[in-house]
């Protein structure tokens, strides 16, 4: 997505593109999803030297930019109600005493009976279970602060009136908390009402306005983009907006175990090792490399964007093809003395390179190291680029042995939580219950508003600077932003057969091109058509990779995902 003007600023406006429509939606999560904001926040701006992964349909600077503007806006409004929460705490200890044990018992007793109704298959608390949750806390928290203190003052009277400390009237003069304190007390609750409720209007306006589909597309979005200089996180920023605005990186550290960091879960994957033979005419066998395999497949599969009904929508029109080099946040650190690693990571306080020269990638593509490898990346985006399938072909060949990856990832739509229409605040309803409920439970948030605060300061004092010791978690991308807030399935069943459908397109154009390569060569393609046999009869639903003609009978193999039945996660 184009970055667009201010309509304040006079400068002309920029039409929203369309099909960007997942940045309006995780832009309009950062401001009303607290714990979203905070997470993208700390995987992309507080490490600076943390690898960018890809973030296919979706533009990360925006995101990022209302993330930021949704934090100082909550900062303001914690430092706010944690002084009046103080003040009020101060003024009437034992109320606030009772305010914490009741949320507090509120809070347990709402787990023991979502407990209790998921093993009776209800999910969700009916308005009579929480009825029934605030009822049983309030009673159990008035009666744990009500019946100490009517004892402890039983005593104190009793106490005075033996050394004879009361008056003629049987009256303490200077017992009592005051009018005027009591009168700040409540002050104190009006005013953290007043600020809880503000601030869910204020979302409630953005979700309306800004982030409303009409104003995102036929007017002009407002970002907080590009940010002052003196911002911390202005140089972290503008590395990712150059490094997905380019579209020309072809390098990525991985954190974790995944590897294909950004392209969303691996759905089908297999792998083969053919023993290359020259058919009858040819006596030798001709010099294979990976780069001529690449090129063949190349060229095969970027076919299919001349296509006009193959796809819906004429998406394959808009198929990409990249050649890029994956490595482990560990395996760097391992090599980082050796001369590729050296290139790859400059120095310690610096994030790695995530653009090679095409020649070095040449040169890993055909003659690759154990700890980096490259693969050939597909990648198809539909249904307004919230579905997204990527394809990675891995090639080793020497001599007379050819070796096969591929490896298939689908990123699903945006989750409906994050979306603008089933947010609770894009209802007037919602919004003034979400206020209430918030200064209600008002002391369930302290730890929580006391981390953000903290989180602040400390980026404030860091200053976007690198700091600590070079371990693998500062380098390696974990995920991108649309694998945060991606669904775990996709949402319809159209979406669901259109990833199929682009996988089987891609992988069956380069199976034909790596066996019109093999011909070419002068090599026999009998043992290679009849392991890509296997492959083509493969169906592929939801993440299961069922192999077989037939789905019921002897000699079946069925391969699903971990952690999937049905497709779906447990």
């Amino acid at each position: 997505m184009t970055v667009l003007a201010d309509p304040a600023s006079g400068s002309t406006p920029v039409p929203a593109v369309v099909d960007d429509d997942a940045t309006r939606h995780l832009s309009a999560a950062a401001h009303v999803d607290e714990r979203f904001a905070d997470e993208i926040i700390e995987e992309f701006l507080a490490e600076p030297r943390r690898a960018v992964p890809p973030s296919p349909g979706v533009d990360p600077v925006v995101v990022l930019a209302e993330a930021l503007s949704a934090r100082r806006r909550r900062v303001v409004r914690d430092i706010v109600l944690l002084g009046l929460f103080i003040a009020f705490a101060v003024l009437v200890p034992l109320v606030a005493a009772a305010w914490v044990l009741w949320v507090g018992l509120g809070l347990l007793l709402r787990t023991v009976t979502r407990f209790y109704l998921r093993n009776r298959g209800q999910i969700r608390l009916t308005v009579g279970a929480w009825i029934f949750v605030l009822s049983v806390s309030l009673g159990l928290a008035t009666g744990l602060i009500a019946v100490p203190y009517f004892v402890i003052n039983g005593l104190d009277q009793q106490i005075a009136y033996e050394a004879g400390g009361f008056g003629e009237y049987g009256g303490d003069s200077g017992s009592g908390t005051g009018t005027l304190g009591t009168v700040f007390a409540l002050v104190c609750l009006v005013l953290m009402l007043i600020t809880v409720v503000f601030d869910k209007a204020f979302v409630h306006s953005l979700l309306r306005g800004r982030f409303g589909p009409s104003w995102y597309r036929e007017r002009t979005l407002a970002v907080s983009w590009p940010p002052q200089p003196s911002t911390w996180y202005g140089p972290r920023l503008q590395r990712i907006a150059a490094s997905h605005q380019q579209n020309q990186a072809n390098m990525l550290v991985h954190g974790d175990y995944r590897a294909f960091v950004g392209s969303g879960e691996l759905t089908h994957a297999w792998s083969m090792a053919l023993q290359l033979r020259p058919t009858g005419d040819h006596a030798e066998i001709t010099s294979l490399t990976p780069s001529m395999v690449h090129a063949a497949v190349s060229k095969e599969v970027l076919a299919l964007r001349d296509s006009v009904a193959l796809a819906p929508g004429q998406r394959l029109r808009g198929l990409r093809e990249t050649r890029e080099a994956i490595t482990s946040a560990n395996s760097l650190l391992m090599y980082a003395n050796t001369q590729i690693g050296a290139e790859l990571l400059p120095g310690p306080t610096a994030p790695p390179v995530d653009s090679l020269s095409a020649e070095r990638i040449a040169d890993l593509t055909d003659q690759p190291a154990e700890w980096i490898r490259c693969y050939q990346v597909f990648r198809v985006e539909s249904w307004h680029r919230e579905l997204v399938i990527s394809a990675y072909l891995h090639v080793g060949c020497q001599d007379d042995m050819l070796y096969l990856e591929w490896n298939s990832c689908q990123l699903n739509p945006v989750g409906p939580e994050f979306r603008v229409e089933h947010m609770r605040l894009n209802r007037v309803g919602g919004t003034l219950w979400a206020g209430v409920a918030g200064f209600l439970t008002l002391p369930a948030s302290l730890f929580a508003r006391l981390r953000l605060l903290w989180r602040a300061a400390r980026d404030l004092a860091r200053g976007g600077k690198a700091y600590g010791y070079a371990l693998p978690d500062a380098y390696g991308a974990r995920r991108s932003i649309r694998e945060i807030a991606a669904d775990i399935d996709t949402s319809t069943y159209f979406q669901s057969v259109d990833g199929v459908r682009y996988l089987k397109l891609l992988e069956r154009r380069a199976l034909a091109a790596i066996d019109h390569v093999l011909r070419e060569h002068g090599l026999s393609s009998e043992e290679f058509a009849r392991q890509s046999n296997t492959v083509i009869q493969s169906t592929v639903v939801n993440g299961g990779t069922f192999t077989g003609v037939n789905v019921i009978g002897q000699g079946n193999q069925a391969t699903t995902g971990e952690g999937k039945t049905d497709g779906r996660e447990k």
